[in-house]
């Protein structure tokens, strides 16, 4: 299926297990259309649906096997009551201790422990007063997740799920909730191979679906592959679960596996197994989303940053502006260096690179190559440099030189101190929307460094803002925009030193691509030639040239 507009909100339908409403009570109260609706606080109007980004796909869906299951990461059933709280449970109460669970290692008497469970009453209280109508009646999967991805949330031991007040709070915020934070969520596409790709890879899966009449009654562990919509007010009904496997031997087109927030006393033990063909239809899974943890207590991961190499290349002096020789307004100029500020000579023999990327803010698998700028002595004699025609990006560059400790790429190439390069280049026309750009310093990760992170410098607005483009125009000239920040006029750069913009990451939105996802997409689109397609297609083919600007 493809990506549907995010739409929002909890079912508040049910009753705390001990006050569980009998199947013919539930139908009963369905009746009453506008009460439904009321409860259920539909906030889908006010959802930003196109700011969501979109996990980057690396479309590994080949020898999936029969069957996974990721229900040992769960903590107990849970319920979520008189509540419309459905997407905290599902993504702060299921999701989050699935996480933590896979990264820490607990076992199933570890997340019996309310130390290892997580509050949705927390969530709820954290949520802006404009992200929830009055009470506990929903709110958006995006509101959830920013309050999991800014200010963490609480666990069950400290805020237990009990006088919720109208989701007013009563009294300070809880003080272990920044401990157990999400780094980033993403949006996936609804299909049956890429659900199947995310839970083999040992990812459960948010998701949204739409609700029926069968639904509401569940009761066993049959294969849930058709609704009804007779009630007044299903066709508005929409919750929040979580998705924690699937087999495909069950039922004739194989099975999803759902776990609810109604208590052990729905579906069958609380989960529900539903069709695959009827899962991605139109009539059930509308949205799915999938978030990276930032582990609690003693997991400490290498997040490859920093190395012990003696290079260390850094992206510098750059700035990228409209070509006032040309009337197309497409044709862009950037001037740009790139420094060796480690202590050793990097030789020409390492076939390094300098790429100048674009990628969409919000959908990075849609990305291109500005400028692919070869080090290497694959080509002529030291110290020459030349027209890239005949290696991996047609019309982009080569030079065949050294870079030695505190030298730049320029200067190397026979500029002065100052020096610099300009690239002239044309925008595609088919960019429309809003867009990052990159220079990165060693863009396939082929030199050790001793710094990874400073190789990247990003092109974007000065409040961190990604820019927009019309049909491959810039909605407005960069010196409109105060982009001073990231070039860099007031010198060298020194041992030790980090790019101006090292990620957008740090500016305005926490869940912007991180430069590591934006590393493995280059990673993995190098070795399926991608790269060297998109450095072949948009580089000015007649009359692209690198010049020394000494």
């Amino acid at each position: 299926m493809k990506k549907f507009l995010m739409f929002l909100t909890p079912l508040a339908l049910v009753v705390a297990t001990s006050n569980f409403l009998g199947c013919d009570e539930l139908v009963e109260a369905l009746e009453d259309e506008e009460g439904l609706l009321s409860n259920l606080g539909w906030l889908f109007e006010e959802e930003d649906t196109g700011s969501l980004e979109e996990d980057i796909n690396f479309d590994n869906t080949t020898n999936l096997p029969p069957s996974v299951s990721l229900t040992q990461y769960l903590p107990p059933i849970g319920n979520q009551g008189q509540y419309g709280t459905c997407v905290a449970w599902a993504a702060g109460y299921n999701l989050k201790a699935a996480l933590e669970a896979k990264d820490l290692g607990l076992s199933s008497s570890d997340l019996a422990n309310t130390q290892y469970q997580f509050s949705p009453k927390d969530i709820f209280w954290r949520l802006p007063a404009s992200k929830k109508p009055d009470g506990c009646d929903g709110t958006s999967f995006e509101a959830v997740m920013d309050v999991m991805l800014n200010d963490g949330v609480a666990t069950l031991a400290s805020v237990p799920y009990t006088d919720l007040n109208d989701c007013q709070p009563t009294g300070s915020w809880t003080s272990d909730a920044a401990a157990h934070k999400i780094e980033a969520y993403r949006k996936i596409t609804v299909s049956i191979n890429e659900l199947k790709q995310y839970l083999e890879d040992g990812r459960p899966i948010v998701i949204g679906a739409k609700l029926g009449d069968r639904f509401m009654k569940w009761s066993d562990a049959s294969v849930y592959d058709y609704d009804t919509y007779n009630n007044p007010g299903m066709m508005h009904a929409y919750h929040a679960m979580l998705l924690v496997g699937y087999d495909d031997s069950k039922g004739p087109n194989g099975s999803f596996r759902l776990v609810n927030s109604w208590g052990p006393g729905w579906g069958d033990n609380g989960f529900v197994w539903v069709d695959q063909d009827f899962f991605v239809s139109e009539n059930f899974c509308f949205v799915a989303l999938v978030a990276k943890n930032k582990p609690s207590g003693d997991y400490d991961p290498s997040d490859g940053g920093t190395t012990s190499g003696t290079h260390d290349l850094i992206s510098w002096d750059f700035q990228d502006y409209d070509d006032p020789e040309q009337t197309d307004s497409r044709v862009r100029k950037f001037d740009y260096n790139v420094y060796n500020i480690g202590s050793s000579t990097l030789s020409a023999s390492a076939d390094w690179a300098i790429l100048y990327i674009y990628y969409n803010a919000y959908d990075a698998n849609e990305w291109g190559v500005f400028l692919y700028d070869y080090y290497t002595d694959d080509y002529g004699n030291y110290g020459e440099d030349g027209s890239l025609s005949g290696g991996p990006g047609a019309s982009n560059w080569w030079s065949h030189i050294d870079l030695a400790s505190q030298q730049s790429v320029a200067e190397a190439m026979g500029g002065s101190a100052g020096s610099y390069f300009t690239w002239g280049y044309t925008v595609p026309s088919t960019l429309n929307g809003s867009y990052f750009m990159a220079l990165i310093a060693d863009g396939y990760d082929v030199v050790d460094e001793y710094d990874e992170a400073n190789n990247y410098l990003y092109n974007a607005k000065a409040n961190g803002d990604p820019y927009t483009f019309s049909n491959g125009v810039m909605s407005k000239p960069l010196s409109e925009l105060a982009y001073e920040r990231a070039r860099q006029p007031k010198g060298r750069p020194a041992a030790g030193d980090k790019s101006a913009y090292e990620t957008p990451q740090d500016q305005g939105n926490l869940n912007s691509y991180s430069q590591a996802e934006i590393y493995e997409m280059i990673k993995y689109h190098k070795a399926t030639g991608k790269v060297a397609e998109q450095a072949e297609r948009w580089a000015r083919q007649n009359d692209a040239k690198r010049v020394l600007v000494k």
